[in-house]
Formats: C-alpha cells, structure tokens, sequence
C-alpha cells in the first residue's frame, strides 16, 4: 500500500514587490548567498543584482 499525503497550494498569494529594470522576459532567478539579495538574467541580455529589502 502507498502512502499518500495532501498539500494545500494557495492560489490567491499576491506579489510582495514588484521590481522593474528589465526590458524583455526574465529567464532565470538566483538568490546570492545570504538571502540579501536576488540576480536575474533577462533576454534584453542584461543581469541585474536586486536587493532583496528594498528592490
């Protein structure tokens, strides 16, 4: 016999921040070590360092 479990998903989460700078779609998101801040890369060939606090 399997074991089963249920996870409950929340569908109705809203954005916390929103952070604008790049022109084209996001391809990939990395948190740096530390959690402080997040690095994306972007079609529009730009990588950009966020700030995790304040965008």
């Amino acid at each position: 016999m399997s074991k089963t479990s249920e996870k409950s998903v929340d569908l109705t989460a809203k954005p916390v921040m929103t952070m604008s700078g790049h022109e084209a779609l996001i391809m990939k998101i990395a948190y740096l070590p530390g959690g402080e801040r997040i690095v994306t890369c972007s079609h529009d060939k730009t990588v950009r360092i966020w700030d995790v606090e304040n965008g």
